[in-house]
């Protein structure tokens, strides 16, 4: 008798899992579907994309569809995930005059709706959903510090190799691009 108790008990909760795991999977699944005619195009390069972008991303459905389509670009870690976000909604000439909480005179970028965004992107990941905004807000300012670095070594190394390429003997130029 004491054993069939067991038995059922245990078999309840195995039927009470598994119904929560439907449950749960039905309902990702309905929030998973993409609708394509809101797509947003990236990446953001002047203010009047932003405030567009923002005004689109005040709709929980937009914001929602672009969380999926941004968490495609998920890394193995967060700098390396927020890197690849950033990059794919930003240009590196606009990012530079944002800071996480706008410091130096620039703008604040953790009251965006494209903060919140990245913030639903990265957590649409397995892997990531239960990590706490701390670990994710502490990788977006180090990699937005880093954004006008970025863009005035990319723009001398092209600038450099524009202008010296024609001194190159031929097939030299494809190495040298390697180098920068």
């Amino acid at each position: 008798m004491r054993y069939e108790i067991k038995s059922m008990a245990y078999s309840i909760e195995v039927l009470k899992s598994l119904t929560a795991q439907s449950i749960e999977n039905s309902a990702s699944n309905v929030g998973t579907e993409i609708n394509t005619s809101c797509e947003i195009i990236w990446p953001v390069n002047n203010t009047d994309e932003l405030i567009t972008i923002e005004t689109l991303l005040n709709d929980q459905k937009i914001r929602n569809n672009q969380a999926i389509i941004l968490s495609r670009s998920v890394g193995l870690t967060i700098p390396e995930t927020v890197r690849r976000i950033m990059q794919h909604m930003f240009s590196d000439s606009f990012i530079q005059k944002y800071s996480y909480v706008g410091f130096k005179g620039k703008n604040k970028f953790s009251g965006l709706n494209c903060c919140k965004l990245l913030f639903d992107a990265i957590r649409k990941n397995k892997k990531f959903e239960l990590l706490p905004d701390m670990d994710i807000s502490s990788a977006v300012p180090k990699w937005m510090a880093q954004a006008a670095n970025l863009y005035h070594c990319n723009n001398v190394n092209w600038n450099i190799l524009s202008q010296w390429w024609i001194f190159l003997p031929f097939g030299y130029c494809a190495n040298m691009v390697r180098i920068f």
